[in-house]
């Protein structure tokens, strides 16, 4: 937890080995934007396939890892030799060069890129020192050969934040108030079924006052974008948050919601996202009050901390509730080129086609053909000059007797994105 690094201490059992997976815009824009760092990027000379041999094999350690913790180990099992051994595994050829146990880690990642067949010699690195570094920076990487290399570069000796970076607590909103909130929690009958009710609903925040009935600005970053809770297998998410954060949860009685160590992801987002995401991570701690509220169709949830603030959402059903069951996991392309709908509708007609993976999340078969999708994909929204292949929850609804069913989809994730040439 913020610890420091020490060459001695890592020889002995001192910190935990660890991975830190992102983007180039999140791994390399923190040390630039944030950090005032130095960052070079080493253009690689690997063939698709290798990169995403290599992918693998991260994955693989780290899904290890999760399972079977390691400690670092300076000489023996640190980021940057580990970045040969996997290289090894993916398919590397050449001996081992010792000056790779160096201690001076930019040296260490120069060595170990030397060391490996993925460096381009004649290529230069790119330097970046305390600029904007975003998607639109010219590195000549293909996607794939980026993700690989990011992945390799940023193991980590230590702790991770559990929660994201700690920003000031915010203040009571002096202001106009951001959203309306009653002055003070009232008394509540909770409903039969509140875990039920908990799940069947995504919540989203309409109010978040403090002890003295004050709104709290800092869980209102953006007024086209909303934050709220869903419930799950035992998790609690935040929604619509920069960062994602989750906490287990139980509930101990109707009234009582008791949570377990919050977990997020570390990308560097602009204050008023950092500052919800912080004020998000702090609520989000040992054993809230609960009560669900008002008509089923139209449900309240109000959470209340041991320090007298107090989160109120509103809850729409989910797919699942609207759609009676499970939707099938689906994935759809998902095509820059326009596509006419018979009549307007919303969200916006696509134009779509099938893409299969395997276990591995490996790309198999031959897509579907292109066609159109005039009612689109519930929660997804096109980005101009951007194909994207989606993961969909497809349900089907029943139709009226002699009617074909409708199928439905609803976004799930964006797992690959690629600007359209």
């Amino acid at each position: 937890m913020h610890e420091g690094f020490d060459p001695l201490a890592s020889l002995f059992k001192k910190y935990e080995l660890i991975y830190v997976v992102g983007e180039e815009r999140d791994l390399v824009g923190v040390r630039t934007n944030f950090r005032d760092e130095d960052v070079y990027v080493y253009r690689l000379r690997v063939p698709a396939e290798s990169a995403r041999k290599l992918l693998q094999v991260y994955l693989e350690r780290i899904n290890q890892l999760a399972d079977r913790p390691e400690f670092y180990h300076l000489l023996s099992n640190s980021c940057t030799i580990n970045i040969v051994r996997y290289a090894n595994l993916a398919g590397r050829t050449g001996d081992f060069d010792l000056r790779v146990r160096a201690g001076d880690e930019p040296l260490n990642l120069r060595l170990a890129c030397r060391c490996t067949p993925v460096c381009d010699p004649a290529r230069k690195p790119v330097r970046f020192h305390g600029q904007p570094f975003e998607r639109s920076t010219p590195m000549s990487l293909h996607r794939p050969y980026r993700l690989a290399l990011v992945v390799a570069a940023l193991c980590v000796a230590g702790c991770a934040r559990s929660t994201p970076p700690e920003s000031p607590a915010p203040e009571a909103a002096t202001g106009p108030a951001v959203a309306s909130a009653p002055a003070g929690p009232a008394a509540a009958t909770p409903t039969p079924d509140t875990a039920a009710t908990l799940v069947a609903y995504q919540w989203q925040l309409t109010s978040a006052t403090n002890a003295t009935g004050q709104s709290i600005a800092a869980f209102f970053p953006a007024a086209d974008q909303p934050l709220g809770v869903e419930f799950g297998d035992g998790r609690l998410g935040v929604t619509g948050s920069c960062n994602r954060i989750s906490a287990g949860y139980q509930l101990l009685d109707s009234t009582q919601l008791q949570l377990g160590q919050a977990i997020s992801t570390m990308m560097a987002c602009p204050p008023p996202l950092a500052d919800a995401d912080a004020a998000f991570a702090r609520f989000l701690t040992g054993t809230l009050q609960v009560a669900v509220e008002g008509e089923a169709g139209a449900p309240q949830l109000r959470l209340a901390a041991a320090d007298g603030s107090t989160l109120t959402f509103g809850g729409t059903p989910t797919p699942e509730t609207r759609f009676g069951g499970p939707g099938m996991r689906a994935f759809l392309e998902v095509s820059t080129k326009p596509c006419v709908a018979p009549a307007p509708s919303t969200p916006p007609c696509l134009m779509v086609r099938d893409r299969h993976f395997d276990e591995n999340g490996i790309a198999s078969g031959a897509p579907g053909e292109w066609r159109p999708l005039p009612e689109g994909i519930e929660g997804y929204t096109p980005r101009a000059g951007e194909q994207q292949v989606v993961r969909v929850k497809r349900f089907e609804q029943a139709a009226a007797a002699g009617g074909e069913p409708t199928v439905h989809f609803v976004l799930d994730l964006i797992i690959e994105t690629r600007t359209a040439q």
